[in-house]
C-alpha cells in the first residue's frame, strides 16, 4: 500500500484529528475534546503564562489562547531539529541520514522546524506540579 494513497491516509488524518482535538484531564484521569478546557479556562478566567507575563484566559487574544491550548493537546506542534535534505527541500527520517542524502546523493544537514508534529505522552506521565507556565484549573 502506498501513503500517498487518499484510502490509507485518511485514517493517519483522522486519528491525527482526534489526538489534536483531545486533551488529558488529569481531574478526570481520562482524555477529553478540548473544548471542554477551553470552557473550563473561560469560566475560571484562569491566569495563562505567556512568555514572561502571566494573564487571564479572557483577555487573551485568538494567537495566545492558541499558543495556550497547545501546551494542552495530545498532538501538538512544536519546534525541533530535523535531519533536513536542501537538494530535495525535505525531512528526512533518522534511519536515511547519516550525514549524506542517499536519495539527492549530497551532505545533509540539520535544521531547526517550527512545524513538528510531537505527540504527548510525556504529558500524560506528568503531574500538573511538573507543567511549569500550564494555567491550573481550581
Amino acid at each position: 500500500m502506498r501513503t500517498s494513497d487518499p484510502s490509507y491516509y485518511k485514517w493517519t488524518q483522522w486519528i491525527f484529528l482526534k489526538l489534536f482535538n483531545s486533551w488529558y484531564n488529569p481531574d478526570s484521569d481520562k482524555t477529553e475534546l478540548i473544548e471542554t478546557l477551553i470552557k473550563e479556562l473561560k469560566i475560571q478566567n484562569a491566569k495563562c503564562k505567556i512568555g514572561t507575563a502571566e494573564k487571564a484566559w479572557n483577555s487573551l487574544n485568538e494567537r495566545e489562547q492558541s499558543d495556550v491550548l497547545m501546551e494542552y493537546r495530545i498532538a501538538y506542534l512544536s519546534e525541533a531539529y530535523v535531519n533536513w535534505c536542501p537538494a530535495l527541500g525535505t525531512v528526512l527520517a533518522n534511519d536515511e541520514v547519516e550525514g549524506w542524502c542517499e536519495r539527492a546523493r549530497r551532505l545533509s544537514g540539520r535544521k531547526k522546524k517550527n512545524e513538528t508534529v510531537e505527540y504527548a505522552y510525556h504529558r500524560l506521565c506528568r503531574t500538573p506540579a511538573q507543567r511549569p507556565g500550564e494555567p491550573r484549573l481550581e
